[in-house]
Formats: C-alpha cells, sequence, structure tokens
C-alpha cells in the first residue's frame, strides 16, 4: 500500500495593510465638510470636493495625502466660516499645492487665496512632512500658517497676509513655528519665496523649542515685488 505523502500546510502571514497616498481634487468654493469620513472620496453631502473636506478626509485616512486644486481656471477665492481642521500628525502629511489651480502661471502670483475672515489661523498645521505652496492667506487673526510641532514641513511660493492685488490684510504672525524642527520656509531657490506682508507681529515667528528651521529669500513686509511699503 502506497504511503500517503505528507500533506503541506502553508503558514498566511498578516500583511501590513499598504497606505496609497490620496489626491484630493478641490472642486468648489464652498466652505463645507466632507459627508462620510475615511470614505477616500473627500465629497460634501452634494458630491462636491472643498478643502474643508479633503483636509478632514485626508486626517481620517492612514499616510500621506496631496490636495490639489481644479476650481474654474483663473483667480478664485476660499472663504472660510470658520478655521480649518488642524493637519494632524495621526492623519499624517499633506501636500496643499495651489499651482495646480487651472491657469497658474509660475510668477508667484497665487490664483488660489484662502480668506480666512472666520479663523483666527489660516492653515495649523501638527502633522510632519507637509507642504503648502501656491495659495494666498489672508484675513487671519493670529498666523497664516502655525506649525506646531512636527517637523520637516515645507512652505513656500505663498502670499501672506497680502493679496494677488498687493492689498495687505493680515494681523499678528504671518508665520508662526513653535516646539517644530527642520522646517523650510522659502527655498534656496529664489523663485521659491514667500512674501509675507501685513502682519502686525512678526513675520516669521520661530519660538519654544524649534531648532534646525531654514528661512531663505523670502520677501517679508514688503510689496509683491520685494519693493519696501
Amino acid at each position: 500500500m502506497a504511503m500517503a505523502r505528507p500533506r503541506f500546510l502553508p503558514q498566511v502571514e498578516e500583511l501590513e495593510s499598504l497606505c496609497v497616498p490620496a489626491v484630493f481634487g478641490v472642486n468648489s468654493l464652498d466652505d463645507t465638510q466632507d459627508a462620510n469620513l475615511g470614505d477616500g472620496f473627500a465629497a460634501d453631502v452634494m458630491g462636491n470636493t472643498t478643502l474643508r473636506a479633503a483636509i478632514e478626509e485626508g486626517n481620517a485616512l492612514a499616510g500621506a495625502d496631496s490636495i490639489i486644486f481644479n476650481l474654474l481656471a483663473g483667480p478664485q477665492t476660499v472663504t472660510l466660516g470658520k478655521a480649518l481642521p488642524i493637519i494632524t500628525a495621526a492623519g499624517g502629511a499633506i501636500s496643499i499645492d495651489g499651482t495646480t489651480q487651472p491657469g497658474y502661471d509660475p510668477a508667484h502670483i497665487p490664483l488660489v487665496m484662502i480668506s480666512c475672515a472666520g479663523a483666527d489661523i489660516g492653515i495649523h498645521i501638527q502633522a510632519g512632512g507637509s507642504t503648502i505652496k501656491g495659495l494666498g492667506i489672508v484675513g487671519y487673526g493670529t498666523a497664516g500658517i502655525f506649525l506646531d510641532g512636527g517637523k520637516d514641513n515645507h512652505v513656500y511660493n505663498n502670499l501672506i497676509g497680502i493679496d494677488r492685488d498687493g492689498k495687505v490684510n493680515g494681523e499678528s504672525d504671518g508665520i508662526d513655528i513653535l516646539d517644530s524642527m527642520n522646517n523650510e520656509i522659502g527655498s534656496v531657490t529664489f523663485a521659491d519665496f514667500n512674501v509675507i506682508s501685513g502682519a502686525e507681529g512678526t513675520g516669521i515667528s520661530i519660538r519654544g523649542t524649534s531648532s534646525g528651521n531654514a528661512v531663505h529669500n523670502n520677501l517679508i513686509g514688503t510689496n509683491l515685488i520685494g519693493s519696501a511699503r
């Protein structure tokens, strides 16, 4: 009688879940919330993607995510009714790229403006590795961009406290860095400068245990072309 061959029972090991970066395209100027957090779509109840919904969905998903803009071509303004969600460490890095707006001309005049009339802070970041570029941020009360802990964030090609027409509209600090390390504000490439103006406080404030931060080639307290106001 032939002997039965021993059965081979493969072992199944649990694999780490893969975090695939999501890309959310903002197509609405509304300030409405994500209707279904964590579904990967960043859509409000009308099915549109707002900046608020995109940040909320990015926070709900693990890993790094990107927010791009696909509004009607040309200059557009997102008016906030309240503060945007904090970009949290738990949700991971988020890149918000205003240079993706249709019609963008790399002449350092952002097409997408964020009017923060209902918010003290324009963009509040606790997650490391985030990027903010190609945006105009005006009308804030405390800071246009607040780097609150975390590290390795990049902020460049933005107008902060000054709009695309050169009108100043900001209070307190332009960029506030608190207990945050190794961030880059502007770039060694001059074309990547930020224009930070209209601040009643400090253009760029670096405080607390912050260290290793690099500030390059920014125009602070000037008009759009770098002349003194």
